[in-house]
């Protein structure tokens, strides 16, 4: 691909608008002939960003600089050939008397020139979504999917518990409109908490009668430090089954540290903010692996959630637009990772990897990590 890559200013008869870049996604070069550009909605981001105006279009009359009758607009362009799809690559076009647009547009095709090379880009297939893991926590019932199974069996054990006078502790942040759910059962026998000094702070009629359930979504590892602090406070409390606790957040977070693992940089698409990417909630699923390394903490409303150690210098890396593809992250990336938070976005993996394909050639593998139920045998020896 290197070597067959042409970076080259040319003109074109197309009518451009005044102090406005055209990016094509079809160009016919003068000797390549058509060029496919499925990056060419990266070139808009970058042209957008830098405050000009871009729009896409087709340009076909394309010639050398020199050609009579072709001074008007500059196109700036790179090719490459591909052995299965042939010629690829991207062009941006101005007036040539549009200093700005065509400053701007020479700048986004030449940066991502430089991001051009062959790629492995491997995908986290997160499998179906639950209730307990779309980012506002929303039960699917309320939006016509199927309901997640752990929400009746929650709902069940906060009506079980309230109606023998238990006061019930629903482990989960009441930001979630799960765990708001949960309590809108028994408001007056049930208190949400999300860790450890919460409990500390409960205040109950009959510490003789309390019990807990764990919000949909929460993990064995994300509830146990409340847990045994509801154990030393009040003693006996009423055992919940291992199999009430979700597994998807914790499959999730395994999936992320194996992503991170394989792969130089992660990208996660439809995070809204770095915060919102990286965010956890208090005193929920804050243990780490040993060893030294970069921990990421995903928030428990979005699909990666718990805790995943990696080692420096993986990047982990939210991305809520194609703005935020840049050349300067992908042109060092040989394995790049994607991973969906589930985020209300336009940015999807077919998207990531439809631009990408313009970008080189890409081989795309799919990676999941999950996990089975099992139950244990009894041996009675005589």
């Amino acid at each position: 691909m290197n070597r067959s890559l042409i970076l080259q200013r040319l003109v074109t008869t197309v009518p451009v608008p005044a102090g406005t870049v055209v990016v094509p996604d079809l160009f016919t070069h003068p000797e390549r002939g058509p060029v496919r550009c499925d990056a060419a909605e990266l070139v808009r981001a970058r042209v957008a960003v830098g405050g000009v105006p871009v729009v896409s279009g087709e340009v076909r009359n394309v010639n050398d600089t020199g050609t009579a009758g072709y001074q008007d607009t500059v196109l700036f362009a790179a090719t490459y050939l591909d052995p299965k799809r042939g010629t690829v690559g991207f062009a941006a076009a101005a007036r040539l008397a549009d200093t700005v647009a065509a400053r701007a547009a020479r700048e986004a095709v030449t940066a991502y020139a430089s991001a051009l090379r062959t790629r492995q880009v491997i995908v986290a297939d997160a499998g179906p979504s639950c209730e307990c893991l779309t980012a506002d926590g929303l039960a699917l019932d309320d939006v016509g999917a199927a309901p997640c199974p752990a929400v009746p069996k929650a709902l069940d054990a906060v009506r079980r518990f309230t109606e023998r006078g238990d006061t019930v502790v629903v482990i989960g942040s009441p930001a979630k409109a799960t765990v708001r759910r949960l309590v809108a059962q028994a408001p007056a026998r049930t208190v949400p908490v999300v860790d450890a000094d919460g409990v500390h702070a409960l205040d109950v009629a009959d510490p003789g009668a309390v019990a807990y359930v764990p919000a949909p979504g929460l993990t064995f590892a994300q509830a146990a430090p409340v847990v045994e602090a509801l154990r030393s406070r009040f003693g006996r409390i009423p055992l919940q089954s291992p199999e009430d606790y979700c597994p998807a957040p914790s499959e999730q977070s395994a999936m992320l540290a194996a992503l991170a693992a394989a792969c130089d940089t992660v990208i996660l698409l439809g995070a809204p903010s770095a915060d919102a990417g990286l965010g956890l909630e208090p005193g929920l699923g804050t243990r780490t692996g040993a060893g030294t390394g970069m921990t990421m903490a995903m928030d428990a409303g979005l699909p990666y959630a718990g805790t995943a150690t990696v080692a420096a210098p993986h990047r982990i890396i939210p991305v809520p637009a194609l703005a935020g593809l840049t050349p300067e992250l992908l042109a060092p990336v040989l394995t790049l990772g994607l991973a969906d938070t589930g985020a209300q976005s336009a940015l999807s993996v077919s998207v990531v990897l439809q631009v990408l394909s313009g970008l080189g050639p890409i081989a795309v593998r799919r990676m999941r990590v999950t996990s089975a139920l099992t139950r244990a045998q009894q041996t009675v020896s005589r």
